[in-house]
């Protein structure tokens, strides 16, 4: 018996007990979370693209294409309040490579997405498969963007830069040596003071 009155045995069963409860109560409400890797997804609607703009950014790996497409709503399937009758949205996507949104509707197409809202006022798709291209509509379809490469003029340049800055840190510094003052050297203030031995 331990001096507070409770035995070691009653301890371990209380211990027990809580990881039963502990165990059992993860398994219970599991269920209850949301299911991980699912999108959120704000509304589900149909809608054609009534007109887009595209701008095109070259990179060295591929070329990223942002895409903006102003969207006439035909019917929203779910997610009414967040539309709130909207008969025209606007809805970015973008794609890189094989990455991004696939398909992407071209301009006067028929498509179903699931979007989410964002707060500066568009939409955006829920995923990189949100859109669902419908009767027979086109998707957009990208021009084939040269990898932007690194010339050597841009690696000269900073080769030099980097060593104007070396060359210039060397001459500004050069000959200067820091000076060493230790803890014993400095009073409260943080300057030397004059020890007078008292023997």
């Amino acid at each position: 018996m331990s001096t507070r009155g409770i035995s070691e045995r009653a301890l371990r069963k209380a211990g027990a007990v809580c990881l039963v409860w502990v165990v059992l109560s993860g398994s219970v409400f599991a269920d209850a979370a949301p299911p991980v890797g699912i999108p959120r997804v704000d509304a589900v609607i149909v809608g054609r693209v009534e007109e887009s703009r595209m701008m095109i950014r070259r990179r060295a790996r591929a070329a990223l294409f942002y895409v903006r497409l102003r969207v006439a709503v035909e019917s929203v399937e779910s997610g009414q309040a967040m539309v709130r009758g909207a008969k025209e949205i606007d809805l970015r996507c973008w794609r890189e490579g094989e990455d991004g949104q696939i398909p992407i509707p071209a301009d006067g197409s028929r498509f179903r997405a699931d979007i989410v809202y964002r707060e500066e006022g568009y939409w955006v798709p829920s995923d990189n498969r949100a859109f669902t291209i419908l009767d027979g509509s086109e998707a957009r379809v990208f021009p084939n963007i040269p990898k932007r490469e690194i010339g050597f003029a841009a690696i000269a340049g900073g080769i030099l830069g980097l060593l104007a800055l070396v060359a210039t840190a060397f001459l500004r510094y050069r000959g200067k040596r820091p000076r060493d003052v230790s803890w014993s050297d400095t009073g409260s203030g943080g300057a030397a003071e004059d020890r007078v031995d008292p023997s």
